[in-house]
């Protein structure tokens, strides 16, 4: 069995998996449905050579200064021709979809968020495979986008992303954004106070996850293809009988999840400006609207946490070596952070349930490797952050955290109180800010962000890339 801390393949892991391209500012998703196979695969086949690994970012001495990925959705790998025995081996949520009916509800895709209303990713044609494309300016991204799109054979775009990371890391609500990442157990990137060691089987299908297991994964037949391509056989069990006879497409690949989230930026900070001017909050905290955001998300606009600056915002407590410096247990009744504060429920760290019941520190096995970016409509009326998330288990990851954390209105033994920064919007919402001798109640919490389109996404190892580009069935 492989160990937690054999090396990671990084000529055949995607870069965008073990690092979130922050040197380059802007990106394109380009969203791409398969029209004819035959010549989508031989499109494959250039590209696949040109497809950034990790070990061209990992090491800065050989970084790529323009990046492309590709992911692959489960209908878009069976337009390629991938095997029936092969897709019947992904994951439910894969092959189902992010739009499915019962996800949406799980995932709270419901009123102005279902994917009835979505920009991308519902409907037919879906969306069979997303383009990545990074660049230091906007001049290098357009002249990038330009040559791929040009090359671009046997598919056609339907539907294109421009992202442009703010000033100061920040999201549009103001506050800066992707803090507290876990590391990659083997990735060799300096970790900072606080951060977190996760195995790499939590994010990189093929290794150990934090359960001392290797998860089963995606597969194939033996053939003489699959051995052309250097296929690893499957060292753990899996869906189909003879999971261990088989080849393992899955190594080195990552599960993506792809979501378009519009934030209203106005209706935001009109809230919290309305609720401060109903509170007698104290007097140390300065601006009290910025305050009441500050609680509802975890963090000060600088990224200092609650925890280390609950009276007001502090550069020392931002300063990267600190702001993920911290744990729950020195705030063990909220009245620095509350139990429903976005960060909290998101990565409860070593909280314990308010009620005597079961541990939640446990949170290694549900972290994601968040890799989002901001965008900015055209006209510029539209703006809020691509969701990108990368993990090994969508299920156990993601939509935990979607539903259990963030989704529970009851969290924590909370009442009615569902996230603020993604849920609300319903009849009697809002968020308690734990204080002594009385609690503050924001009432009538509206919904400040709603979905706009998403997906499910297999990211390859480049193996993997290359075998589906050749015939897969």
């Amino acid at each position: 069995m492989a160990s937690d801390q054999e090396a990671l393949e990084l000529d055949d892991i995607q870069g965008i998996v073990l690092r979130a391209y922050g040197d380059l500012r802007h990106a394109a998703y380009v969203c791409l449905r398969i029209d004819d196979p035959a010549r989508a695969r031989a499109w494959l086949r250039d590209l696949a050579g040109q497809v950034t690994p990790a070990s061209k970012v990992v090491d800065k001495k050989v970084r790529a200064v323009q990046r492309l990925n590709l992911a692959l959705s489960w209908p878009g790998l069976a337009a390629l021709g991938l095997a029936a025995d092969a897709l019947a081996t992904f994951p439910d949520e894969l092959r189902t979809g992010m739009d499915d009916p019962e996800r949406a509800r799980v995932l709270g895709d419901v009123g102005d968020s279902a994917p009835q209303h979505w920009h991308f990713g519902v409907g037919s044609p879906p969306v069979d495979m997303v383009l990545m494309l990074y660049a230091g300016t906007e001049e290098g991204l357009h002249t990038l986008e330009r040559r791929e799109l040009e090359r671009l054979r046997g598919a056609s775009v339907c539907h294109i992303e421009h992202t442009t990371a703010l000033p100061g890391a920040k999201e549009h609500f103001g506050f800066t954004d992707g803090i507290a990442q876990p590391a990659v157990r083997g990735d060799r990137e300096p970790t900072v106070a606080g951060q977190v060691a996760v195995p790499a089987g939590e994010f990189v299908l093929g290794y150990e996850n934090d359960y001392e297991k290797l998860p089963w994964t995606p597969s194939v037949a033996g053939s003489s293809h699959a051995r052309a391509h250097r296929l690893p056989p499957c060292h753990a069990d899996g869906p189909h009988a003879q999971t261990r006879r088989r080849f393992d497409i899955g190594k080195n690949g990552s599960y993506m999840v792809l979501r378009k989230l519009e934030q209203d930026v106005d209706g935001f900070w009109a809230y919290f400006r309305a609720r401060a001017a109903e509170i007698a909050a104290p007097a140390e905290v300065g601006d009290v609207a910025t305050w009441l955001a500050s609680k509802c998300i975890g963090r000060w606009p600088s990224g200092a946490p609650l925890v280390l600056a609950p009276h007001h915002d502090d550069a020392a407590a931002a300063h990267p070596s600190r702001r993920d410096d911290f744990r729950y247990a020195d705030d063990p009744e909220g009245l620095r952070c509350p139990f429903g504060s976005h960060i909290r429920r998101s990565n409860p760290r070593d909280s314990r349930d308010r009620v005597g019941g079961g541990s939640i520190s446990d949170v290694s096995p549900r972290r994601l490797l968040r890799r989002g970016r901001t965008y900015i409509s055209a006209d510029g009326t539209q703006r809020g952050v691509l969701f990108l998330a990368l993990c090994a288990n969508v299920r156990r990851q993601f939509e935990f955290v979607q539903q259990t954390w963030l989704g529970n209105r009851r969290f924590a033994t909370l009442d009615q109180d569902p996230d603020p920064v993604i849920g609300g919007g319903r009849p009697g919402d809002g968020f308690t800010v734990p204080a002594h001798p009385f609690r503050y109640r924001l009432p009538d919490l509206p919904r400040f962000v709603t979905t706009r389109g998403g997906g499910y996404f297999f990211l390859p190892g480049l193996r993997t890339l290359s075998y589906l580009a050749d015939d897969p069935s």
